[in-house]
């Protein structure tokens, strides 16, 4: 931030000495010469040592330059150099407005020398004149010389006026200056504690790298327990996925035991119900019985119950055309006995030739048969 108001005021410098370049050099010639001359001398002094304070300056910012630390960033650095440059070329131009100054005083130095000589020169003629008693302040030379005069006088005072200008600017230029010897101040005080932080880091440094040493030789053992640990974690959960698929795998034989269990205890109560029911009905009822009871068994997979009820009923009715189609599919998709099946499917189309499954079966007893 100092650099940033330094590079500010370096700026506001260079525009107010722009503006101090040299001046058009005065004629004195037929005129009278102030004693500003002298304060102009004195003014070129002035100019010479404040040349030097900022040259001193100049100086200054480059031991602050040179003796930084490594934490002014290189931004900073890049400000410093230019604030720098900027101060060396205000000094450029007030040697030149000093030089411009020196070649003024020189120049009207020269002109008084002229002017004395033209006055000499006025008062041998005036003597002349007088002799003659003639009014010298009606010769055209007089005139010249008054108007000469009056010029020299008006330039002498606009010289003077630009003379207090350049000493007020001259001013403002030191007080920023100091302005910038603050500011250099303030930075070396910024350079000093950035120093100290750094001192204190490079102590907490050391530490860290201690204690990092440390963890560092920790780190196998630590790295041989985590892997031992994950060995054991794959293992109890390789453990724990089998001992979770036999738990599923019991459950579901569990539920398929409860569910057939079920299923055995509602058949036998059906098979229960149709032994009492078989014990006091009718032929034509026992057959119904005996053919649903086959047909329930058949449902369940026990063939060979189905298979003993199915015979039952032939032996109440063996011209039932729907048990005999049954039992032959019964033998030959479940118990596997073509032979039986085939005599089965024969009586059945025996018995109902006609029947909705009659081309069906004969499909069925011609593969069977070849």
């Amino acid at each position: 931030s100092s650099c940033g108001t330094l590079q500010g005021e370096l700026d506001a410098s260079r525009q107010e000495i722009a503006a101090l370049k040299v001046r058009p050099r005065v004629s004195t010639k037929g005129g009278e010469v102030s004693p500003d001359l002298t304060k102009l001398e004195q003014d070129n002094i002035r100019l010479r040592e404040r040349i030097a304070t900022l040259e001193s300056q100049v100086r200054d910012v480059e031991e602050v330059e040179v003796t930084g630390t490594t934490e002014v960033s290189e931004r900073e650095r890049g400000q410093w150099q230019k604030a720098k440059a900027d101060l060396q070329r205000s000094i450029r131009d007030l040697q030149k407005t000093g030089e411009a100054q020196a070649s003024m005083v020189s120049s009207l130095k020269a002109d008084l020398a002229e002017t004395e000589l033209e006055k000499v020169k006025l008062a041998d003629e005036a003597k002349q004149l007088h002799g003659r008693k003639t009014d010298v302040r009606s010769t055209t030379l007089f005139k010249e010389l008054e108007q000469l005069n009056v010029t020299f006088r008006e330039k002498l005072v606009q010289v003077e006026s630009e003379r207090q200008r350049f000493a007020k600017e001259v001013k403002k230029l030191e007080k920023r200056t100091s302005g910038y010897d603050d500011d250099i101040g303030h930075e070396k005080a910024i350079r000093q504690k950035a120093e100290t932080e750094l001192a204190d880091t490079r102590s907490r440094e050391v530490e860290y790298q201690e204690l990092i040493q440390r963890l560092t030789s920790k780190v196998p053992q630590l790295e041989t327990q985590i892997s031992e640990l994950a060995d054991k974690g794959q293992t109890l959960a390789r453990t724990l996925a089998d001992r979770e698929q036999d738990l599923r795998a019991l459950k579901m034989e569990l539920e398929k035991r409860e569910h057939r269990l079920i299923k055995a205890e509602r058949v036998a109560e059906v098979l229960e119900s149709a032994r009492e029911d078989v014990l006091h009905a009718s032929d034509r009822e026992k057959l119904d019985m005996y053919y649903n009871m086959a047909a329930v068994y058949a449902r369940e997979g026990k063939f060979k119950e189905a298979e003993q009820n199915y015979l039952h009923a032939l032996r109440l009715d063996s011209l039932d055309a729907d048990v005999h189609y049954n039992l032959g599919i019964l033998y030959d998709d479940d118990l596997k006995s073509p032979a039986k099946a085939a005599v089965h499917y024969r009586r059945y189309l025996k018995l109902n030739p006609h029947g909705a499954e009659a081309d069906q079966v004969r499909n069925w007893l011609m593969k069977l048969e070849m």
